[in-house]
């Protein structure tokens, strides 16, 4: 860690401002005032189309997504939205507009998250936006001027940004186009809006062009006014070739050194008759404009110089400077000064000037008075390095609450580098502080990471440290790793892709690139050369890195500053998103900066010392420094192979129960990693030496370990606000967590190895008195515990699902995934944890930039991991909410952070029953079962297992837990039930029922041992295990649910062709209803030839009882509805069968004695046989009768049996006729047969 040459009390946070789907933004196509009608009538909005499409070379990504201008532009008005991010792409043919407020005010219905996406029939003139708020809370408006001199003014309504209907309508109710005669033979170079109402346009030629209009007016129509030094001659003069004076060519345009390059105006406070502007010309010259009489009242060189020299004539400002001259309104000196103004003089290392206006003579001009003319304020350059060249792109001044302290924001680049300082002083003694207090932004760390290096022990993988590395979440976008596969396929495999998304995965695409130009091959031995092959796969990933890097690079230049001056915060602007400044928190305050109290300004410390730092003196603050630079040092001399060993061990750590001594835990840390092989003695030499601003390890505190520890874990209160957050607040509350808690967890794992290893090499033996290793390495891993925790949530991406109802969860085998193709990729920290979390409320702190940070440290400490049990409890809540939302595979990653508890055992069941894993599944819950069944839960499980808002459990199963075994296994069979495990169900019913031996019998008791006898009978049954569900069947106290089960279980038996074990059941009591139920099937059976064979099965259920008189009513009851398909042509296959059973019916009749062979009959006149094929109506011409009981002896069948045998014989004889009579009756049935 190398701390900077100023003070940083600042951190940028990088948020990428990608649209969350592609229905988020509108295309809105503009018409020309020369254009069709009817392109005037109506927008042409539809979905943004080139998003879906893939840049396939730089040229194309950089014109699709890189800004040429950019900026933020804030209302003033306390409305939602306030804040607009806008950009101009596609060589200044479209300017996207997005909101990008961090919150939203309660009540708000809509949240303004569409971005609306202008595109104009011609480009758009470089700084040729200008955007204006109104006198109103509603619209705004934007002035946009292109390359064809047309004027667009947009009235634009906040529900333009909330709901997309509100685009639909005539895009020329505020849309108004203004084509100024005066550009016909003048060229503008600058817009500037005053107000809605007037704007100011700088000339090529050196003049002004205010346009104006009246507040009635829509900006259709403007009133033209010309501002000219010389008047109609000068501007004449401008347009004789041999007349001008000396230009400066820019674009296709020669500018006048007069040209105005910068304007700004005096307050809107300052009095109607004195309004001024002010500008900043190519010749190096301020300029004050009187709005009102067109003169200049004032006119000065920049830095004050009233005598030129023929030499300092030749220096002029280049064109592309447009923030040269800024202004204040605040009245100093007594009231004596109106406003103040600031200009920077871009000449040489560069130079400000403060300049004081106050009311001058009774005409109504003005004066300026160079407050400080004897100061050379030249800034501090952001580097000192000859070879690089920094130039000043946009500065910002800034009052504070102190009368008379200003703060002064300069933003400086070098190519697409870019450095932000700042300066808190005193207007008017500015010569104490402005060479010894300017402070400047750290960048962040995750951008600093080093890209991944390959072990030289062959033990990782490169593919999954390169995906983990480019795809992890905010350091690159997806636009520009898809733009750099495009160009890595023509360049490296010489294949142009498609323009068009592809429809895998976007890893999974990179991945195959990747592989396809790396070819496994053999030694000369002929052995497969898998060293080489993993050495070439990681050159190609290096390679594909590069070019992701430099489309990066091109993304972060930075473009514009600005500066919300209603919530204190500055902002930068990149060329493809937007850069949040925010205070550094108390660890990125040590991290940063050195703490050297002879570089380090006492008022800077007062001003920027963050609160934990505030309770330490500089030198204890220095020394907290001292040993974070320390071990970081150590750590970044690191191989690849024992950071990897060092990470593992460290993890096993802190995952695993310890089973030894704190002492015997450190020597095996160090053992296990191999610092005595992997350190050298350079490296040990080095660290004694870096040791030495320490005071050697006799400088070495407790105390000192305690306050770097402090400084990460302390913990703050808030108060619950109305507020909710906006996507974009989330995603840069996102950027923050994950830049924070990366830097704590990277600082936290520097200080444990360089505990453990200056543990076993020096102070084992002789320890300082004032230093307890044992105890401040358990400090360490229990923040280190938290912070893996946080890293985890931070870094892992998953797709918003909306979570299903509780009854809809099945297996995964089972379970059937809609798509969803509108769904946002987000991280598990922000959804749902920070999407859930209120914001604080901005009057409780100074600026936004600290309520940011504070709102971040909040998120963290709100998700609870710093104590054990809240540990326990919010880990547990997010696997539950892993699960409930479908997230299988994060839920297996995350198991391992699980705790040891019988509440993280009943989680893991549950997970391995979503998974299909059933077996493991029953092993977590029964480790659960003792823990989560007594009224007094032994580990508290009732404050975290049964919340009311756990969407895992639903409201039915809380009375499952802390009730007793029986109850919690019933719930457990519940569970397998919906997993359709029956196996596991009857498994645990059967624990259930187990526990419940000697139970009293009160109603409860009863409702529970019915129910788990339920479950039991169910799965049994399912699982044909017919000796189980009777045995469960006739334990059942409720005779209408065993009456109910009985019939469930013998249609299972029935369709399953269990008879024999159907018959051989004793059933007891229960005998009469199943012989009632089975002769109910029988009579109800719609097919005899497919279905069960109920008659078969209840007569064999007879006789296997000796009731020889129902088993051949039965078998009658059969032959009577075969002999009636027979007789009706349409079962001639059945004959055999038909036959069988009057043989059947015979013998049935014959076993008993002369006088008792017969039964009684139902006897019908006609029989419907659609019941023996099982149709669902009757046959045409049939209609049924209600049925008669006759006596049918044996003679009867036997006879019926001989009719049967003379009507086959005539048939196989042909001695047969069909009838065509349509008489009733058997006799005239048209389908009867004549025997011949």
């Amino acid at each position: 860690m190398s701390g900077p040459q100023l003070f940083c009390p600042y951190k940028e946070t990088r948020v990428n401002t990608e649209p969350a789907s592609l229905t988020s933004t509108i295309t809105i196509r503009l018409p020309s005032r020369s254009g069709p009608a009817h392109l005037a009538r109506s927008s042409q909005r539809k979905r943004l189309a080139a998003d879906s499409l893939v840049a396939e070379d730089e040229t194309t990504f950089a014109n699709r997504h890189l800004a040429t201008s950019a900026s933020i532009f804030f209302r003033q008005n306390k409305t939602y939205p306030r804040s607009f991010l806008w950009r101009v792409i596609e060589d200044g043919r479209v300017l996207t507009v997005q909101p990008c407020d961090l919150c939203r005010p309660p009540g708000t219905s809509h949240e303004a998250a569409l971005t609306l996406r202008f595109v104009f029939p011609t480009s758009i003139r470089p700084s040729g936006v200008a955007f204006s708020d109104s006198d109103s809370h509603s619209p705004f408006n934007i002035f946009v001027l292109t390359v064809s001199n047309e004027l667009y003014t947009l009235n634009l309504r906040p529900e333009f940004f909330q709901r997309s209907s509100t685009t639909d309508g005539d895009v020329s109710e505020w849309c108004k186009i203004f084509l100024p005669s005066s550009f016909s033979f003048r060229f503008p170079h600058r817009i500037a809006a005053r107000h809605p109402q007037d704007l100011l346009v700088s000339l090529h030629d050196g003049g002004l062009l205010r346009l104006a209009r009246a507040s009635t007016d829509n900006g259709s129509s403007w009133t033209e006014t010309f501002f000219n030094e010389g008047g109609w001659g000068g501007s004449f003069r401008t347009l004789i070739p041999w007349q001008r004076s000396h230009t400066i060519r820019y674009g296709n345009v020669n500018l006048e050194t007069a040209t105005a390059t910068s304007i700004a105006f005096s307050p809107a406070s300052s009095l109607e008759d004195k309004h001024h502007m002010l500008t900043v010309g190519l010749d190096h010259t301020l300029t004050c404009w009187n709005l009102n009489t067109g003169k200049i009242d004032y006119r000065s060189d920049l830095l004050d110089v009233s005598h030129h020299t023929q030499e300092s004539r030749k220096h002029f400002i280049d064109p592309s400077q447009t923030a040269l001259v800024d202004v204040v309104n605040q009245s100093l000196r007594g009231g004596k000064d109106r406003y103040y103004v600031v200009t920077f003089s871009p000449l040489g290392p560069g130079q400000f000037k403060f300049w004081a206006v106050s009311d001058g003579d009774s005409d109504g001009t003005i004066d300026v008075e160079d407050l400080h003319p004897d100061e050379n304020l030249e800034p501090p350059l952001p580097s000192s390095e000859i070879l690089e060249i920094w130039t000043m792109t946009q500065f910002k001044l800034m009052p504070t609450d102190a009368p008379g302290t200003m703060t002064l924001w300069v933003l400086w680049k070098n190519n697409t580098q870019y450095r932000l300082q700042s300066l808190r002083f005193d207007l008017l003694d500015i010569s104490a502080t402005w060479q010894t207090e300017w402070v400047t932004t750290a960048t962040e760390t995750l951008r600093d990471e080093p890209f991944p290096e390959l072990a030289n022990d062959g033990a990782l993988d490169p593919t999954d440290k390169w995906l983990e590395y480019l795809f992890s979440p905010g350091r690159f976008s997806e636009a520009a790793i898809e733009a750099s596969l495009s160009i890595y396929n023509q360049n490296i495999n010489g294949q142009r892709d498609q323009n068009t998304r592809p429809a895998t995965c976007l890893q999974d695409s990179v991945c195959s690139a990747v592989a396809s130009s790396v070819t496994l091959t053999r030694s000369v031995e002929g052995d497969l050369e898998f060293e080489r092959f993993r050495t070439d796969t990681n050159f190609q990933w290096r390679r594909f890195f590069r070019i992701v890097a430099d489309l990066e690079r091109k993304r972060g230049e930075a473009l514009s500053l600005g500066f919300d001056t209603f919530t204190d915060m500055p902002w930068v602007v990149s060329a493809d998103g937007c850069i949040v400044i925010r205070n550094c928190d108390d660890t990125e305050m040590i991290w940063h900066n050195d703490w050297v109290a002879d570089r380090a300004s006492s008022a800077v410390l007062s001003h920027h010392k963050a609160h934990f730092l505030k309770a330490h003196r500089l030198p204890e603050v220095a020394k907290m420094a001292a040993l974070v630079r320390v071990a970081s040092s150590f750590r970044d001399n690191f191989s690849e192979a024992l950071i990897h060993s060092c990470t593992m061990v460290m993890r096993s750590e802190i995952l695993q129960e310890p089973s030894q001594s704190v002492q015997a835990r450190i020597r095996s840390f160090y053992d296990r990693s191999n610092f005595a092989g992997q350190v050298s003695d350079d490296d040990y030499d080095l660290l004694v030496g870096s040791m030495a601003e320490l005071g050697g390890t006799k400088g070495l505190t407790t105390q000192l370990f305690t306050n770097v520890i402090g400084s990460i874990s302390q913990r703050k209160q808030r108060t619950k606000t109305d507020v909710t957050l906006t996507i974009f607040g989330e995603l840069t509350l996102v950027k923050g967590a994950q830049e924070i808690i990366h830097l704590n967890g990277q600082i936290l794992f520097n200080l444990l190895v360089f505990l453990v290893f200056l543990w076993v090499e020096e102070l084992e033996r002789k320890s300082p008195a004032g230093l307890a290793v044992p105890e401040i390495y358990v400090d360490i891993l229990r923040l280190l515990k938290e912070f893996e925790v946080l890293n985890w949530m931070a870094k892992t991406r998953r797709l918003e699902i909306p979570a299903q109802p509780v009854d809809e969860l099945e297996t995964s085998v089972t379970r059937k995934k809609s798509p969803h193709k509108e769904n946002r990729m987000s991280t598990v920290l922000q959804y749902p944890w920070i999407r859930m979390w209120k914001p604080l409320w901005l009057k409780r702190y100074r600026t936004m930039s600290s309520m940011l940070t504070e709102s971040i440290k909040h998120v963290i400490a709100d998700i609870g991991l710093s104590n054990p049990t809240d540990y326990d409890q919010q880990v547990m809540w997010q696997q539950r909410t892993l699960l409930r939302r479908g997230d299988l595979n994060l839920a297996a990653e995350f198991i391992a952070y699980q705790p040891n508890t019988a509440w993280a055992q009943y989680i893991k069941g549950r997970y391995y029953l979503l998974t299909g894993d059933f077996a493991v599944a029953v092993i977590h819950f029964k480790k659960a079962a003792f823990n989560l069944d007594a009224k007094a839960n032994r580990e508290g499980a009732s404050s975290f297992a049964l919340n009311e808002q756990d969407d895992l459990l639903r409201s039915t199963d809380h009375e499952y837990f802390n009730a007793g075994l029986p109850a919690y296994y019933n719930h457990v069979a519940e569970l397998f039930e919906t997993g359709k495990a029956f196996t596991y169900v009857a498994d645990a019913a059967t624990l259930g029922l187990q526990f419940m031996l000697g139970s009293p019998g009160d109603s409860e008791t009863q409702r529970m041992r019915t129910s788990l006898l339920s479950r039991l009978f169910s799965s049994s049954v399912e699982t044909c295990s017919f000796d189980r569900a009777y045995s469960a069947l006739l334990r059942y106290s409720d005779r209408a649910l065993q009456h109910k089960d009985l019939d469930k279980l013998l249609t299972r038996m029935c369709n399953v062709n269990a008879i024999p074990q159907l018959l051989s059941l004793p059933l007891l009591s229960l005998q009469i209803e199943a012989e009632a139920l089975l002769e109910a099937k029988s009579k109800t059976a719609f097919n005899l030839i497919a279905g069960p064979p109920y008659h078969k099965i209840l007569y064999a259920w007879r006789v296997k009882r000796h009731d020889m008189k129902g088993a051949a009513t039965v078998l009658h009851e059969r032959l009577q509805r075969l002999r009636s398909v027979a007789l009706s042509g349409r079962g001639a296959s059945q004959t055999a069968e038909l036959m069988q059973e009057y043989l059947l019916l015979i013998n049935a009749l014959a076993t008993m004695g002369p006088d008792e062979a017969w039964i009684l009959a139902e006897e019908r006149k006609s029989v419907d046989d659609s019941t023996v094929f099982g149709t669902a109506k009757p046959l045409f011409g049939k209609s049924s009768s209600r049925p008669t009981r006759k006596l049918v002896t044996i003679a009867d069948v036997r006879k019926e049996y001989q009719a049967e045998l003379d009507r086959m014989a005539c048939i196989e004889s042909d001695r047969f006729a069909f009838s065509g009579g349509g008489g009733g009756g058997a006799e005239g049935d048209a389908d009867a047969m004549d025997i011949m």
